[in-house]
């Protein structure tokens, strides 16, 4: 079975000049009239699994500082615990460049599959981890390493499904089917923060410091599994079975990508960053802070994020649909002016304490992010030829998580304490969009243009 879509348009359109090449290698393969459910579900599904087995960590960040950190300091627990989850991000980069040289030299489906198995092993070995009071440092040990696996597993996610479903979308259509891997990174967001919720609603606190919090991590084995099976069920993207036939295959990805394509390198980790730091502001930062600085209670600060992801979630394919037809380029400027002009009062508004008025901040504030993580998978796709693509979008997606993704509530936290003003966060928000400005305003535009083989 197949989504129908009409026919394309014309593909005449000028490549971007950053990586010029000969006519011959600028031709697309033929892009198919309609993409296989099979082959949506398979990415999609992955994602989700996948990012809710990352990002449940996030929002037991609280529970975890006092399970597996000496308890004497509870700041200091609640930093180290941030440090970890920021230690997920610096691997992250190496699983890039892993899962990117099997992915563009061994094929997309095989990356994939073994992604989604390290997470999956990783996330359930820290469901069964011992906690501080009964292997003391060991445990703190042990839960590192969980973490590091994590992140290398994840290096290879995000980069390999966006070029799976990119290589087989219409060309006219390609922006709204890259846009589902993001829908797939929220809804498992949305999961492991309803797990959490329900959790949080369900227990006591000394039960979800006893057992409870085990839960989230233990379901991902099975998870993991439905998913490998699916993915083991594929073939290989058209695109990279051409280039393999071609003998077009590059043997050091990396290596490739630092040689001939560093401006699109340039680009792709511009807009990674916006969309890290925006995200784990908005999505992951806001459950701690509304706990530690605007003293809600933890059911209340974990549902709060849960509103803008819904929004999220429901907006993000409208939202992929008008990247296809206005652009990637407009969308990300959109977001831009959101980003300058929201953050401020809606961080008054999540600091009031009025539950009302936490939650709409939390809707308001997923729109800009809405907007980038509908258009920057496809944009990340259309900068890199088919070659060097699951490496070119893994590397930079992963390079931008360390400096944007991990660290960013550690470092808001941190400017917090330093500045004491409770709405610091809102300011590198709008100091990230500012930054990002220039960049995007110079980017190609990339949007129903053919994607080259090499």
């Amino acid at each position: 079975m197949s989504f129908s879509t009409p026919p394309a348009p014309p593909q005449g359109h000028p490549e971007p000049a950053e990586d010029p090449a000969p006519a011959a290698a600028l031709e697309e393969v033929k892009a198919p009239r309609a993409i296989s459910r099979r082959v949506v579900v398979a990415s999609t599904l992955g994602t989700v699994t996948e990012y809710y087995e990352l990002t449940v960590y996030a929002y037991l960040t609280t529970v975890i500082a006092v399970v597996f950190f000496p308890a004497a300091d509870p700041t200091a627990a609640l930093l180290a615990a941030l440090a970890v989850f920021a230690a997920t991000f610096i691997v992250r980069p190496l699983g890039g460049i892993l899962f990117g040289w099997i992915g563009d030299r061994f094929g997309r489906r095989k990356a994939l599959v073994l992604a989604l198995l390290g997470m999956a092993l990783a996330t359930f070995a820290m469901g069964v981890l011992p906690s501080y009071a009964a292997f003391g440092i060991g445990a703190t040990v042990l839960l590192v390493i969980a973490r590091i696996a994590q992140g290398l597993s994840a290096g290879g996610e995000i980069g390999g499904a966006a070029a799976y479903l990119a290589e087989q979308a219409p060309v006219h259509r390609r922006g709204f089917y890259t846009s589902l891997v993001n829908f797939g990174v929220l809804c498992g967001t949305v999961s492991a923060s309803l797990a959490v919720v329900l959790l949080n609603a369900m227990l006591s606190k000394e039960q979800m410091l006893s057992w409870g919090w085990r839960l989230p991590f233990l379901i991902a084995l099975p998870l993991g599994l439905v998913g490998i099976y699916i993915r083991r069920k594929l073939e290989d993207s058209p695109q990279f079975i051409a280039a393999r036939e071609e003998g077009a295959v590059v043997k050091v990805p990396v290596l490739e990508l630092l040689k001939n394509h560093r401006k699109a390198l340039l680009y792709g980790f511009v807009i990674s960053s916006l969309t890290y730091g925006a995200f784990y502001v908005i999505f992951s930062y806001t459950q701690i802070y509304l706990v530690q600085v605007a003293k809600l209670s933890s059911t209340i600060a974990s549902l709060s994020p849960t509103v803008g992801l819904l929004v999220a979630l429901i907006l993000q394919p409208t939202f992929g649909f008008l990247g296809d037809r206005l652009g990637r380029k407009r969308l990300l400027l959109l977001a831009i002016v959101c980003l300058v002009v929201l953050p401020f009062p809606m961080f008054l508004l999540l600091n009031s304490g009025a539950p009302a008025l936490v939650f709409l901040a939390n809707a308001l504030l997923g729109i800009p992010v809405t907007l980038v993580q509908a258009v920057n998978l496809a944009a990340l796709c259309e900068l890199f030829p088919t070659t060097v693509r699951y490496s070119g979008v893994a590397l930079v997606f992963n390079v931008a998580a360390i400096v944007f993704g991990g660290t960013t509530p550690l470092l808001c936290t941190w400017l917090i304490e330093a500045t004491g003003n409770p709405v610091a966060p809102a300011f590198y928000l709008i100091a990230l969009a500012v930054v990002c400005l220039p960049f995007l305003v110079t980017l190609p535009e990339t949007a129903r243009r053919p994607m080259r083989l090499r």
